[in-house]
C-alpha cells in the first residue's frame, strides 16, 4: 500500500478483520480537520458499513459532533460508492479538508392540509411539538402555514386560503391531506442549479429571502421532472450548522425546538407509479447512489434517507410516510391513542397517522 505523510488511515484485508481497531482508526481520521484515507477498491467494501450514521455513532475517538462526523462519513461513502461502481483503477484515496466539504441534508418535510388548525393541534398533541413560526411569505401562494422544529429539521403544514392554489389542486389530486414536499439543503447551490439545467429540469421557483438574522434560497424543481413529490434544494445562511439561520422558520425557531418526545426527521418515503425509475431520477438529480432492497429503493443523504416504493393505495403518487427519530416513542403512541389518531405497525416500527401521512417512530 502506498504511504504518504498525509495518510492518516489505511486499510488492508488483515486490518479490516479487526473491527475495534478499524473503528478506532476511522473514528480518529473522521475527527481530524484534514485527512486522507487510502485503500484498494476491494477493501472499500469492508469500509462501507462503517461509513453510515449508525456505524460512525459507535466509533471510538470521535471528538467532533455527531452531525459533523455523520456528514464527513456520508461524503466518503458517496465517493466510495461512485468510484467502486465504475471500478476505475486499483487504488482509491479520499481527501476531505475542514471547510471544503460539501453537504446534502434533509431539512424539511412539508404536508398539505385542508384544515390547518385541526392538523397543527394533532401534531402538537401527539408529537409534543411547538409551532416555531408562521411564515407570512407563503401568503403570496394563497396559503397559510405552521412550522415545527426538531434539532434543525422541520415539519411544515400548509393549507389553502383561496381557490386555485397549487396546494388546493394537490389536495384534490391526492384525495385529501398528505405529504407535499421533500426539502434538502446544500452549500453549492450554483453548481446544482447548473446541474439541473444540464438535465433539462424545469424550476418552478428560484427564490431568495432574508433579513438581518438569516437568509435562505430555494430551487423548487418541477414535479413532472422529478416524480415522487415536489423536491426543493435550498441553501441557508446557517451553513453546516443545523442550529444556525433558517429563514423559512423565523428568527428564533431555536427557542421552540425543545420536544421531549421527538428528536429529528430522518427520512421520508414516496409511493410511486414506477419507483425504480423515480429513484433513479432522484439519484441523478441529487448525485447520490441508489440501492434496492426488495420493493424499496433508498437514497442516503448525510442525515436522512429518501425512499421510493410502489403504490399502496388509490391516492396516486406522493409522499406517504415520514420517519422520526424519537426520544420517547411510547409517549407518542399514548398521546395518539388519547387523541383518537390512527396507530399501526409496519416492518420498520410503529406509526401514527397525521395529515394523511404515516409517521414511523424509530
Amino acid at each position: 500500500m502506498p504511504r504518504d505523510p498525509d495518510v492518516l488511515a489505511g486499510f488492508d484485508p488483515a486490518f479490516m478483520k479487526q473491527p475495534r481497531a478499524t473503528g478506532a482508526v476511522i473514528g480518529q481520521a473522521l475527527s481530524d480537520p484534514g485527512f486522507v484515507l487510502c485503500f484498494t477498491l476491494d477493501e472499500a467494501d469492508h469500509a462501507l458499513p462503517l461509513m453510515t450514521r449508525e456505524g460512525v455513532g459507535n466509533l471510538p475517538h470521535v471528538r467532533a459532533s455527531n452531525d459533523f462526523i455523520a456528514s464527513r462519513a456520508a461524503a466518503i461513502r458517496h465517493m466510495i460508492e461512485r468510484r467502486t461502481q465504475s471500478r476505475q483503477g486499483r487504488w482509491m484515496s479520499v481527501t476531505l479538508r475542514e471547510g471544503a466539504m460539501g453537504y446534502l441534508r434533509l431539512r424539511q418535510i412539508a404536508l398539505v392540509a385542508g384544515d390547518l388548525a385541526t392538523v397543527e393541534k394533532q401534531i402538537a398533541d401527539v408529537l409534543g411539538l411547538e409551532i416555531c413560526y408562521r411564515d407570512p411569505g407563503v401568503g403570496k401562494y394563497g396559503l397559510h402555514n405552521a412550522l415545527f422544529a426538531m434539532s434543525g429539521t422541520f415539519l411544515e403544514v400548509v393549507s389553502p386560503l383561496t381557490d386555485g392554489t397549487a396546494g388546493g389542486r394537490y389536495l384534490e389530486r391526492r384525495k385529501g391531506d398528505g405529504g407535499y414536499m421533500y426539502i434538502v439543503d446544500c452549500d453549492d447551490l450554483e453548481r446544482r442549479r447548473a446541474h439541473f439545467t444540464s438535465m433539462a429540469v424545469r424550476l418552478v421557483q428560484d427564490i431568495k429571502s432574508g433579513d438581518e438574522v438569516s437568509t435562505s434560497e430555494a430551487l423548487h424543481l418541477h414535479p413532472k421532472d422529478t416524480g415522487g413529490c415536489l423536491l426543493s434544494v435550498d441553501r441557508h445562511s446557517g451553513g453546516a450548522d443545523l442550529l444556525g439561520g433558517y429563514h423559512w422558520a423565523g428568527p428564533s425557531w431555536q427557542d421552540k425546538d425543545r420536544s421531549k418526545t421527538v428528536q429529528a426527521i430522518t427520512g421520508a418515503r414516496m409511493q410511486c407509479d414506477d419507483p425504480s425509475a423515480t429513484a433513479d431520477r432522484w439519484s441523478r438529480l441529487l448525485e447520490r447512489p441508489v440501492r434496492r432492497d426488495g420493493e424499496i429503493w433508498t437514497i442516503e443523504l448525510d442525515n436522512a434517507r429518501a425512499r421510493f416504493s410502489p403504490l399502496e393505495d388509490d391516492r396516486g403518487e406522493g409522499l406517504s410516510a415520514v420517519r422520526l427519530a424519537c426520544r420517547n416513542a411510547n409517549a407518542i403512541l399514548a398521546n395518539a391513542q388519547k387523541a383518537g389518531v390512527r396507530i399501526g405497525e409496519v416492518p420498520s416500527g410503529s406509526f401514527v397517522e397525521l395529515c394523511g401521512t404515516r409517521f414511523v417512530l424509530a
